[in-house]
């Protein structure tokens, strides 16, 4: 399935990209969620995901409060300020597989608990291919990227403004030319990951 960006801004509720399935989301789609419930916002993929923004149009995920984003369309609240974790997460299974091209995941990783999953981006057991990824703005006292077990490359990316940058759990990880700004408690923790850094640059981690 691809979206078109004739339909942009979507609303994300709770939506699965099933095994063996390609969900294509082209350049300059908005996808926003939160609403209607702050527990909404889930897109979990069993398949492939290929996101196909360009640095001119960027594909964007965010709050369905972010006028910034597509203009002005929350109909629930009328708040125009988005703020930290307002939306779930990208969630990738084991065997699953990402293609992340320009994309950016603003204000995720709702959890209403500790023993909710973690992560605007949460994948475990799966491959994760990005170059210039932004993820800004998720939760204040958790994690941006969660990578449990899987094989993942980030390059040209910028990870901003978060609490923890990326936590690696096993796996493999490679990460070039990024840059890890003003994350509160660290940039990068790995837990029995290989990890490759090259070219990167860190400031106020």
């Amino acid at each position: 399935r691809t979206l078109s960006i004739q339909f942009s801004p979507y609303f994300l509720g709770n939506f699965t990209v099933a095994s063996c399935t390609i969900f294509t989301i082209p350049a300059g789609v908005i996808i926003k969620a939160g609403r209607p419930s702050a527990s909404d916002g889930f897109l979990n993929i069993h398949g492939s995901l290929i996101s196909q923004g360009t640095a001119e149009s960027p594909v964007v995920f965010t709050s369905y409060r972010d006028a910034s984003q597509g203009g002005n369309t929350n109909a629930w609240d009328n708040s125009t300020i988005p703020t930290h974790s307002d939306w779930n997460r990208l969630r990738f299974y084991s065997g699953s597989i990402a293609t992340l091209s320009n994309t950016q995941i603003l204000y995720g990783n709702y959890r209403s608990k500790t023993t909710d999953p973690d992560g605007a981006l949460l994948a475990d057991g799966a491959t994760i291919n990005s170059t210039g990824l932004t993820v800004k703005w998720s939760r204040a006292t958790d994690t941006a990227i969660n990578l449990q077990n899987s094989s993942s490359t980030f390059s040209n990316c910028v990870i901003m403004q978060n609490y923890k940058g990326i936590v690696a759990s096993n796996g493999l990880l490679s990460v070039s030319d990024c840059l890890f700004e003003n994350n509160g408690l660290q940039a990068i923790y790995s837990v029995g990951a290989s990890v490759i850094l090259k070219n990167n640059i860190f400031k106020n981690n």
